[in-house]
């Protein structure tokens, strides 16, 4: 006869094992994204802290529903953190909670750089306003870092505002804790000489740059002082930003850059090889493309670039506003502009997480062989032509029908990534200044745009707006996050983009269904349980009268 064991001894032992076990605080994740598995870079970095990190979190109080989301995934990501290191320390702080009025506390929070957020819920027909405060600030030996936990681009639903800022609570925590454990920023150096981008169109790249390094402003036009002492400065900089220069670069000027680069500096060019008077092309409608010699062609020829005296036209395009009446009466209409080329990034570290990108009379370039990898980041699309210079750009264009059968031309890349070794521009050359030793070739890496105005934000109001943004059509595109990417990787920094390839899928309910379960869960609670009694009814009564 089998041996037959009480029931309570599964109980007794399932209990034990759960007293032994719960000390143990292994997690296992089974959802596909591995949503609740936190990055092996961010592991990393928590382990590299020393000292304790102190969160204070002003996400809290009476929140809407949405946002409660957001801090609740705060909360899971903080334990995740601290079951790897035990060095956090959470403060919850509700910034109502205190007895000031509502202006005075927005008033208090906007001093400290944490500007109000105001949602509008719909509830049962009526709409209620309420007031968040979507910040944390991260504070490590002293030193403390401002958070933003919204993330959101302009004309994102709230919906999508939501789902953007739960995905990306990880990479910000830990992007700020890099920053705080990082004692020794490297350089980046930003050529002003030359007539390049002014600074205020070019701000927010910038003020984006200097939050992960030291940004250093480089005049080359003064180097003629001490060349010696000038490419000395130059090689302490891990990397150098061009962009759109609009005055040609002398043979020492191109000397000093070509010994940075060959001695292992990294350069971004962000060039127009085609010059347009976009003020003349905005007032009379009609403006001269020519060729803007910047005297460079025999250097990106040695490194092996060739820039087209061309335009591209592309049917993927963006648009141009053009006023049509007069006075009271003027509308802006928003057509399709085939010299705004819209470019998807190519497969590549840099492109990691980055949408479409915006470019404004960018040319095409052409590859010579060496020995450096060349990689095509951004192309033109397989439905362009191309315009060769010099030549008139006419408004008029933009309200005439595409002819798309003209535009069959392949595509052409607009920005080309080159690493390896490069031979010097002036291997077997008279050297254009003495008292440097011509190092003939060296390792690199360069990042060449074929379009200048790509890094530069719009101005409104006589303020910077942020870059991507076009405050014409009121698009945003992925510009900035693009040229980040880039700085990080050529800064040898590619861990910070892999810190954002994390993708997580969150499931997004369905409003109409969830408006008619409101409506239908009445019928449901009365309906539901008659029907279970009724059956539970009938099958005693059958029951007993099979007994009976």
């Amino acid at each position: 006869m089998k041996k037959k064991y009480p029931l309570n001894i599964f109980f007794i032992t399932g209990f034990i094992l759960i007293i032994l076990l719960s000390p143990i605080n292994n997690k296992i994740d089974l959802t596909k994204d591995k949503r609740f598995t936190l990055n092996t870079i961010t592991i990393e970095q928590i382990k590299l802290i020393q000292n304790e990190i102190h969160i204070d979190v002003f996400l809290s109080g009476r929140l809407p529903s949405s946002y409660r989301k957001i801090q609740t995934e705060l909360k899971g990501i903080i334990n995740s953190f601290q079951s790897i290191k035990n060095i956090f320390s959470v403060n919850f702080i509700d910034p109502f909670d205190e007895k000031t009025s509502l202006t005075e506390t927005i008033d208090e929070m906007s001093k400290y750089g944490m500007n109000p957020l105001y949602v509008v819920q719909n509830s049962n027909r009526s709409y209620d306003q309420k007031v968040v405060f979507p910040w944390i600030i991260i504070t490590y030996n002293k030193k403390s870092i401002l958070v933003n936990l919204l993330d959101s681009n302009l004309g994102d639903t709230e919906e999508k505002k939501i789902i953007n800022s739960i995905k990306n609570i990880e990479y910000k925590l830990t992007d700020a804790i890099k920053r705080l454990n990082n004692e020794k920023k490297d350089s980046v150096g930003y050529l002003t000489s030359h007539k390049t981008s002014e600074v205020l169109k070019i701000t927010d790249w910038l003020n984006n740059i200097k939050r992960y390094y030291n940004l250093t402003l480089i005049d080359l036009k003064k180097s003629s002082n001490d060349y010696i002492y000038a490419l000395k400065n130059l090689n302490e900089l891990k990397l150098i930003i061009i962009s759109n220069p609009r005055e040609k670069f002398s043979q020492e000027e191109k000397f000093l850059i070509d010994q940075y680069q060959i001695n292992g500096g990294n350069i971004i060019w962000l060039i127009d090889q085609v010059k347009i008077d976009l003020n003349k092309l905005d007032y009379n409608g009609l403006s001269l493309a020519s060729i803007n010699d910047l005297n460079l062609e025999d250097y990106f020829f040695k490194y092996g670039f060739r820039i087209k005296s061309e335009l591209i036209k592309d049917i993927y395009c963006s648009s141009i506003v053009i006023a049509d009446g007069d006075g009271n009466d003027t509308r802006y209409i928003p057509f399709p502009w085939v010299y705004y080329p819209i470019s998807k990034p190519n497969n590549h570290i840099i492109s990691t997480g980055i949408g479409s990108v915006w470019l404004r009379f960018a040319s095409p370039i052409d590859t010579l062989e060496n020995n450096a990898k060349k990689t095509y980041l951004l192309t033109s699309s397989n439905f362009s032509k191309y315009q060769s210079i010099p030549s008139m750009i006419n408004l008029k264009f933009a309200v005439e029908p595409i002819i798309t059968s003209e535009y069959t031309s392949p595509s052409k890349p607009i920005a080309i990534l080159s690493e390896g070794i490069f031979n010097s521009v002036f291997n077997n050359r008279l050297l254009p200044i003495r008292g440097i030793n011509l190092k003939n070739k060296g390792k690199s890496k360069m990042l060449l745009i074929s379009e200048g105005q790509f890094g530069e934000n719009q101005i409104e109001r006589g303020s910077p707006i942020e870059l991507g943004y076009d405050k014409w059509t009121n698009n945003f595109y992925s510009n900035k996050e693009f040229l980040m990417n880039s700085v990080h990787y050529l800064m040898g920094n590619s861990d910070h983009i892999l810190l954002k390839s994390k993708k997580i899928n969150l499931n997004v309910f369905d409003k109409v269904k969830i408006e008619n379960y409101k409506i239908n869960k009445p019928i449901m609670l009365i309906t539901f349980p008659l029907i279970v009694l009724i059956l539970i009814y009938y099958i005693i009564y059958n029951y007993r009268k099979k007994v009976l």
